[in-house]
């Protein structure tokens, strides 16, 4: 499962994950937590997990059989370290929809330190 679903959770850093999926990847669903120190993504460190600063995500992907579409929805918590003082957080949903020889896509996202109904379409 991979989505971009804002610029503002941490690039890399150490971390894990579960997943799991249906028959035939008609679901699946994600969750996990790394460090949240390595903001740009600059080779790897445990600094994060030794200071309790993990940020998490958990994630759902449906694609059901003859819809011919996909629907993601993404939850993530960034808490607040020095680089990046306070907290984000946020949400993130698309889909994707085939209609006859056309398809459609809508994205909508919402991120702000205090999860805050803006949106982004």
């Amino acid at each position: 499962m991979a989505q971009n679903g804002t610029q503002a959770y941490v690039s890399a850093d150490l971390g894990a994950y579960a997943q799991a999926a249906g028959p035939d990847q008609q679901w699946v669903l994600a969750g996990g937590f790394q460090g949240a120190n390595n903001l740009t993504g600059e080779g790897l460190s445990a600094r994060g997990i030794a200071t309790g600063k993990l940020a998490y995500f958990a994630a759902a992907r449906l694609a059901p059989g003859g819809w011919n579409g996909t629907y993601s929805l993404l939850w993530y918590l960034q808490p607040a370290i020095p680089a990046q003082p306070s907290q984000s957080q946020g949400l993130s949903f698309s889909g994707a929809q085939k209609l006859g020889g056309w398809g459609a896509f809508l994205r909508v996202n919402t991120a702000s330190p205090d999860f805050s109904h803006r949106l982004g379409i």
